[in-house]
Parts: C-alpha cells; sequence; structure tokens
C-alpha cells in the first residue's frame, strides 16, 4: 500500500506542478462555466415558456433542466482531457528510458499501474471537486436534487477511472504520447457513438451495440439512477484495462514469442466479464435516488407486471380505479397472439427517431420486471409485414397483444401502457357511474359547463361512461367502479346519501366534485369524511393570473402541489381550475378516514364569503 501511494503522490505532484496542470485545469473550468451558463438561460427560458403557456410537458426541474445537460456534455470534455493526462504516465518513462532503472525496483507491476491509475483518477476527481461551485451556486438559488447530483458525480468519476484505465493502458505499449492519446481518444469515441448502430443494425449486433454504449450506460447515472448493469459495465472495463495495462508491462519482459501467451489469460478474463455482463442483464437491480422515484414503475405499474404469468384469464391483484388512466386506444382480435398472460408489445418508432430512445427504456424496464412482457422496437419503414398485420398507419404507434386480442396506442405513457395490459390481461372495462338529477354538470353539453369533452375523453380511454339516477334506482349497480357526484346543485334525498353509504361500504370509489354553492345538506355529509367546505369562493391576486389573461376567479397552481401520488411529477407545470371554493380537515385525526391535502393556492390568494361580490363584481381583500 505505501509503495502504491507512493506512487500516486509522485505521479500527481508531477502533473500539478507542470506547465499541462494550469492549461488543463483552467481549459476545464472555463468549458463547464461556459456550457453551465447556456444551460442556466436555456432553462430559465424553458420554465417561463412553460409556466406562461400553461402547457403540460416533461418533468421540469432545476437538476434535468441543468445538471443532467451538463453532465452528459462533460463526458465529452473528460473523453478529451482524460487521455491527455494518461498518456504521459507510462510512454514517457519509455521514451527517456527510465523503465529499465523502474523495472529493478522491487515494485509488482500491478503495483506500479494501480498507482499510475489512481493518480490520473485523483488529479481529475480535483478538477470535479472545483468545479462543485456551480452545484453551490444553483444551491444558493434554488433547490436542487441532491441525490440525481451525487449519482452524476458517481457516473463521472467511473467514466474518469474508465478511462484513465484504458489510458493507462495505451500508454503502456508505445513511447510516443501522441500515439497513446490519439488510442485512447478514439477508444472512447468508440464506446459512445457505437450505441448509434442499434436503430439501423436490428438483431443481434444492434443489441451488442446496445449494451457496449457507454453513453446509454452514463445516462442513467445523470438521471439519478443506479442501475446494476451500469455498475458492472464500467467496472468491468475498469478490471479489463488495468490487467491489460499489467500484462503489456509484464510482457516486455519476455521474448517476442512468448508474449502471445500472455494473452490467454486476458482472452479468458474477458470471457468471465461476458458472463457476467450477461447475468446482470437478466437480474437488474436498479436504486432510483430521484425524491419523487419517477424513473421508477408506479406501484400499480409493478403490481399488474408482477401478476402476470398466472392462470389464463385471472386478473392481476388490482382493482380497475386503481389502473392510472391510459391513452386512446382501440381493441382488435389477432390470431395466435398467445396466452392471456403472456403479454408482447410491438413499439413501431423510426431508427432516427428522438422518441424511440424513451418508449425502450420504458418497455426495458416492464420487461425487467417480468418474464412474461417481451417487446420487439421495429422500424415501420422496413417491416412491412408486422406494419400490414396490425393494420398500423403511424408512426410511434404501440401495439399491446395478450391472447387473442390486441390493443393500438399512439406514443403511451406508462399509465396508458399498463392500462392497456391491464385491460387486455382481465376482460374487462371500468364501469363510471354519473349521478344525475341534482342538476349536476351534463355530459353531453357542449356549452361552458358542459362536460361533453370529459366524457368524450373517457370513453375513448376505454371506460364504460353511464348515467344514474338513484332517485329511481335506489342503489348504486354492483358493477360500478366509481361514482362520480360532479357539481349537484340541489342535494340527495336521504334514501340516495344512504345508497351511496352503502356502495362506500363494500369498497367503491366515490369522486366528488363539488362547486361553489354546495348543498347544505351535501356540506353536512361530507364532514363525516373529515372534509370541511369552505362555502366560498377562491380569489387569486396572483401575477399568473394577469399573465394568463384569466380572471381573479380562477386558481392557477403551479408550485402549490402536496406530496400526493395524483401530483407527481407536476412540480412547474400550471394547472388551471375557474371558480372554485376551499376545502380543509374539520380534524387533525379522523377514527377510520385518511386524507391527503395536494392542491394548495398561493400566499396571494383570499377565501371571499361575502354573498354580494363572490360571483360577480370586484372583491377586495379585507
Amino acid at each position: 500500500m505505501r509503495q502504491l501511494l507512493a506512487i500516486c503522490r509522485r505521479e500527481l505532484g508531477a502533473f500539478f506542478r507542470s506547465a499541462m496542470a494550469p492549461v488543463v485545469l483552467t481549459g476545464f473550468l472555463a468549458m463547464t462555466g461556459l456550457m453551465f451558463t447556456l444551460f442556466a438561460f436555456q432553462y430559465s427560458e424553458l420554465s417561463r415558456t412553460a409556466l406562461g403557456g400553461g402547457r403540460g410537458g416533461e418533468y421540469l426541474n432545476v437538476t434535468e433542466g441543468i445538471f443532467q445537460p451538463l453532465v452528459m456534455n462533460l463526458t465529452f470534455l473528460l473523453v478529451l482531457i482524460v487521455p491527455a493526462i494518461t498518456m504521459r504516465l507510462l510512454s514517457s518513462e519509455f521514451r527517456s528510458r527510465r523503465y529499465d532503472l523502474i523495472a529493478s525496483y522491487p515494485v509488482p507491476d500491478h503495483v506500479w499501474v494501480l498507482g499510475k491509475w489512481l493518480s490520473a483518477v485523483a488529479a481529475v476527481a480535483v478538477m470535479l471537486l472545483a468545479a462543485g461551485v456551480y452545484f453551490i451556486i444553483v444551491a444558493a438559488l434554488g433547490k436542487p436534487e441532491l441525490g440525481p447530483v451525487l449519482t452524476a458525480l458517481l457516473g463521472l468519476l467511473l467514466l474518469t477511472a474508465t478511462l484513465a484505465a484504458w489510458g493507462v493502458f495505451f500508454s503502456s505499449l508505445f513511447q510516443y504520447q501522441l500515439v497513446a492519446y490519439l488510442l485512447s481518444f478514439a477508444f472512447a469515441m468508440i464506446l459512445i457513438i457505437v450505441g448509434a448502430l442499434e436503430p439501423l443494425v436490428p438483431g443481434p449486433i444492434g443489441s451488442f451495440a446496445a449494451a457496449l454504449s457507454l453513453k446509454d450506460h452514463l445516462e442513467r447515472f445523470t438521471r439519478g439512477v443506479i442501475d446494476s448493469r451500469d455498475v458492472i459495465y464500467l467496472a468491468s472495463l475498469i478490471v479489463l484495462g488495468l490487467y491489460l495495462a499489467t500484462a503489456s508491462l509484464a510482457a516486455r519482459r519476455l521474448a517476442t514469442g512468448r508474449r502471445v501467451w500472455r494473452s490467454l489469460p486476458a482472452l479468458a478474463l474477458v470471457v468471465v466479464l461476458v458472463v457476467v455482463q450477461i447475468l446482470a442483464r437478466e437480474v437488474p437491480l436498479r436504486v432510483d435516488l430521484t425524491p419523487d422515484q419517477r424513473y421508477s414503475l408506479a406501484p400499480q405499474t409493478v403490481q399488474i407486471l408482477d401478476a402476470l404469468g398466472g392462470a389464463a384469464g385471472t386478473a392481476p391483484a388490482v382493482a380497475p380505479g386503481d389502473v392510472p388512466d391510459p391513452a386512446p386506444e382501440r381493441v382488435l382480435p389477432v390470431a395466435d397472439a398467445g396466452t392471456r398472460d403472456e403479454v408482447m408489445v410491438y413499439a413501431f418508432y423510426q431508427s432516427i427517431d428522438p422518441a424511440r430512445k424513451a418508449i425502450e427504456i420504458m418497455l426495458r424496464s416492464c420487461a425487467d420486471r417480468s418474464d412474461h412482457f417481451g417487446y420487439q422496437i421495429l422500424d415501420p419503414q422496413r417491416e412491412l409485414e408486422m406494419v400490414q398485420q396490425f393494420d398500423v398507419t403511424l408512426s410511434r404507434t404501440v401495439v399491446v397483444s395478450a391472447g387473442d386480442d390486441h390493443t393500438v396506442l399512439l406514443q403511451p405513457d406508462e399509465s396508458a401502457l399498463i392500462n392497456a395490459v391491464y385491460r387486455l390481461t382481465t376482460g374487462t372495462r371500468p364501469v363510471v357511474y354519473h349521478l344525475s338529477g341534482h342538476g349536476e354538470h351534463l355530459l353531453d353539453s357542449k356549452e361552458r359547463p358542459g362536460y361533453s369533452s370529459y366524457a368524450k375523453l373517457l370513453q375513448a380511454q376505454g371506460y364504460d361512461l353511464r348515467r344514474l339516477t338513484l332517485a329511481d334506482r335506489g342503489e348504486v349497480p354492483t358493477d360500478a367502479d366509481l361514482l362520480v357526484m360532479a357539481g349537484p346543485r340541489l342535494a340527495p334525498e336521504p334514501h340516495e346519501f344512504a345508497a351511496i353509504d352503502s356502495f362506500l361500504r363494500r369498497g367503491g370509489s366515490l369522486l366528488a366534485l363539488l362547486d361553489p354553492g354546495t348543498p347544505p345538506a351535501i356540506v353536512d355529509w361530507v364532514r363525516r369524511f373529515n372534509v370541511r367546505l369552505g362555502e366560498d369562493v377562491i380569489i387569486s391576486a396572483d401575477q399568473l393570473n394577469q399573465e394568463f389573461g384569466v380572471s381573479i376567479r380562477t386558481l392557477i397552481v403551479a408550485d402549490g402541489y402536496g406530496s400526493h401520488e395524483i401530483t407527481r411529477g407536476l412540480t412547474g407545470v400550471a394547472t388551471v381550475f375557474p371558480l372554485v371554493q376551499s376545502m380543509s380537515r374539520v380534524e387533525e385525526e379522523v377514527p377510520g378516514v385518511s386524507g391527503s391535502i395536494f392542491l394548495f393556492s398561493s400566499p396571494l390568494s383570499w377565501s371571499e364569503q361575502d354573498p354580494m361580490t363572490r360571483f360577480s363584481g370586484r372583491p377586495q381583500f379585507d
């Protein structure tokens, strides 16, 4: 250990005392600062556009808006810098003929290699530590997520260790530093760009190219995910590079004819590392360090995938109401698709489509979770037979097949995909009943208070939407998965309340959408569930109302989201609520009732209770 540390200190001191150190360090910090400034301005503009436009989009936060692109660009910067640091470690010893003296020292070859490799890693770690000032700046002005930042740093250190290991190896082959630098740089670039061949070369060769892609393995680190496949891949490259460097030094003492035999252990090591890689891909382990676990499969998705593979036709242990909302779909018959619990997904994305990678990551995560979930990424311009079989007319079409049925989705997210899987494997359609007869919003009305767009959307998503008049029927049907009470202006009769209570006691679900002016009987009824209605109208004086051009009786929520699954990933996305009343808990705790507040108005809002100005006029804050 003392020999190792002595070599490391010697090389590290030689680097920082040389003329190269200030040039490399200054250039690294200057480039990092320039990229940081660029991404910070881009993120600022993107945030203003997202809030000003009131549109949804990808998850938007400081970490992914600034640090993720910064780290991915630092990857290419390290590819330039690390070979420049490692090219002199052994090549200079050969060229100055000091190696003959070094070889006489009682120091094993692997100690020389590890010491020089460790010095290169430490030099780059110092540069990364100096660049940490940019994180401090963002932490002082915003709230970056610590978990993804730490995983990104881990990814950069593993990348540095990988590049340094192979830099030492190439430096051990030649006495010319330039040759060592060019080989190290070329090797790193090949590993980075080889993944681009995967969509262009289908089959095993394309899969092999994707498995070798250094860029793909680093991307998960930048998102805050530690995956065993990525760690093992980088660790394998480090071990192989260091072993080859050690073998190269040992071979210098041997005759030319005997050096060939030194390659046999290296080949055996390659075989072992390949086997380890295959095992890692078969049993992947993932740790998602993002605060809201946004790169992990949702609990509903995990439950449905875990339920696959049981008896044909059995339903997964997830209630239909627990399944996330899907994208528009249509179900068509297809022959010989396999058993109902064997799911196959065909994603039709063009090879150059930037969205192809995102759908592949999602499908791969599902396949990693369940052996009964398979997928193929197909290019619609090449796989014409599959296009004709499933009648695909648009790119970004995803076909989910199970049993004798399949479902066609257009660019689905995780919730849409898992809904399709659930419905195909169970053969069910969730039934949603809308209460009527009390002045509720009409499902067929296209006027402003009407719910026609809502009804059309739910029906297109595969829900069975029905009206229910409790005054005539007297009970909620047993096939109801959800009962919706949408803005009643009159209170239900006592026997109707009793029917709703009976439905809830047997495990039913109720969605109560209660507008300002809720009838007193309903106000008293919901208090039993620890919900107090404000019987008011929320007035907002927020600057966002002026930017959106909406009235003061419209509430805009941009960052007032509580910790709840329904608002997962909405931070930074504006949602709009016209003419709403406040809600709160009656008491902190009520036996048998649990609740969560997931929407908060801004501090620049108040509860207007004056009957003269609640719905019209110009209310004044008093």
